[in-house]
């Protein structure tokens, strides 16, 4: 039995879907009805006709209670609470896609690079429509979500609407997804890119890796992708802010309650170091709007895209005690407390995971950007407005991964510079299947064309040669495909 940590400093702001009430929806006011929650168990117990437990209904209650406050308040049952922790650590198994309910519907927002949701041909704004099956219609992000995960070599089966009313059914094997959260190259003019997922727990280890690549190779001039970023923890984005804006306010957390002061972070950084561009869409919310927020009132840099998603409230993870324990801590205690946060707190006492019904996040309070702006519901508006970029012969501009420039592969070889190559072939026009790792026959096809178009010997061999000439390529095609990279790369380079 391992202790409960005490993180109460940690907040965790992600941009989740509208929670759909599962079980009964009370509204209890313990001063004037204490007995009314004892009085549906009981009802329950003698009519329903079924087998359930007394604790089953507490449960059942208490997520209809988290689930009728807002679309972020949600209960999680200890095994749901692992899955989540795991997410926000970065090593979860799955198939690699963030996704969230919008007007009701189930929507992928951002994929993981080089997951099986990627190589399986899976893009930002395709609607999920069943799981395995079954309708996910009135499912909560988190019920679909658990649907979506299993054990790594397991097969899921996804029915996928995009852009119409067809539905298209993907299979998909789920895999251990090791999340890195930043990826970042220099691009040949000098100006850095930075791709930044997510704020989870490791997000600002990778982030310092990337500037100091940036350091190491005097790029001054960064874009700052942070286009499908549903946000994670608050801590992770506060501390990169710091690496970016100027002396002051970061963000203000604004608590409704009593007794808990409200938090101010502050930079203390005397000069910014990089002239930014920062990349956002209707995707990029909580943790991201933060830093977003930041850049913007601070005049770190200018905000390209559209509006951010608008999501300002604060959640923290509540450790709720089961039915037994919150009586055992009563003896002990003669509180009535439900949350062993405070528990451990107040009384210095050990509390176990065992001990634990399950674990609410709450909404508990609001941030301000550093000039005082609440951007829930409308979002943050940028400074360049630029529409997003449309998919390219089912290509998503965003899904281009440059390839290693290393080693050499052969028809019938499996790579993920073959699965890069193959989507940057298939976006320019070249007859490529659905892009995944394997170089089969219509591959080596296609690249002996585009080897002959660039002058290269058409051998059919994916070698370091015609790597850079796709990587030149790459380029090309954002800048083509992708107006609002291009218009942060005309933005830096005058």
């Amino acid at each position: 039995m391992k202790k409960i940590l005490i993180l109460l400093a940690t907040l965790l702001l992600l941009c989740t879907l509208s929670v759909q009430l599962v079980g009964a929806q009370l509204l209890l006011n313990p001063s004037t009805d204490a007995r009314y929650l004892e009085s549906i168990i009981e009802l329950v117990n003698d009519i329903y006709q079924g087998p359930v437990t007394d604790n089953e209904v507490i449960e059942g209650a208490v997520r209809g209670i988290m689930g009728s406050l807002d679309d972020y308040s949600t209960y999680f049952t200890t095994e749901e609470a692992d899955s989540f922790f795991s997410d926000i650590g970065g090593t979860f198994s799955g198939i690699g896609v963030t996704i969230e309910n919008r007007d009701g519907s189930i929507v992928i927002i951002s994929i993981i690079r080089n997951t099986p949701a990627e190589r399986a041909g899976l893009i930002p704004f395709d609607v999920i429509s069943t799981v395995d099956g079954v309708s996910v219609s009135g499912m909560s992000t988190e019920e679909v979500a658990k649907l979506i995960k299993g054990d790594a070599g397991t097969s899921v089966e996804l029915g996928i609407i995009r852009g119409n009313n067809t539905i298209k059914t993907y299979t998909i094997i789920r895999e251990i997804v090791n999340m890195s959260p930043v990826a970042y190259e220099i691009k040949s003019n000098g100006v850095g890119y930075i791709k930044l997922e997510s704020f989870a727990s490791n997000a600002y280890s990778y982030f310092s890796e990337a500037l100091a690549y940036m350091d190491a190779n005097y790029a001054t001039k960064i874009i700052l992708d942070m286009r499908g970023n549903p946000g994670g923890d608050v801590s992770q984005a506060v501390a990169i802010a710091r690496r970016l804006v100027p002396a002051g306010l970061i963000t203000k957390l604004n608590f409704k309650e009593e007794g808990k002061k409200d938090e101010e972070y502050f930079s203390v950084m005397e000069k910014t170091k990089y002239e930014l561009a920062v990349l956002v869409n209707e995707s990029s919310a909580s943790a991201s709007e933060i830093l977003a927020g930041a850049i913007q009132d601070k005049e770190a840099g200018v905000l390209i895209g559209v509006n951010t998603y608008g999501k300002a409230q604060v959640q923290n993870l509540v450790p709720l005690l089961s039915p037994e324990a919150y009586l055992r801590y009563k003896a002990k205690t003669g509180e009535n407390i439900v949350n062993a946060f405070e528990i451990i707190e107040k009384y210095d006492l050990d509390v176990y995971n065992s001990e634990l019904m399950g674990w609410a996040k709450i909404t508990t309070g609001v941030y301000m950007t550093p000039s005082g702006r609440l951007i829930d519901s409308g979002g943050i508006t940028p400074n360049i407005y630029v529409k997003n970029p449309e998919p390219v012969n089912g290509i998503y501009p965003g899904q281009l991964s440059k390839l290693s420039e290393t080693g050499s592969y052969m028809k019938d070889s499996t790579s993920s510079d073959v699965y890069c190559a193959e989507k940057l072939l298939k976006i320019m026009g070249y007859y490529v299947l659905t892009p995944d790792t394997t170089f089969d026959i219509v591959t080596y096809r296609a690249l002996r064309l585009f080897q002959t178009d660039k002058g290269l010997t058409a051998d059919g061999v994916l070698n370091v040669a015609t790597q850079k000439a796709l990587n030149m390529e790459l380029e090309k095609s954002l800048l083509k495909f992708d107006l609002q990279y291009r218009k942060a790369m005309e933005y830096l380079m005058n």
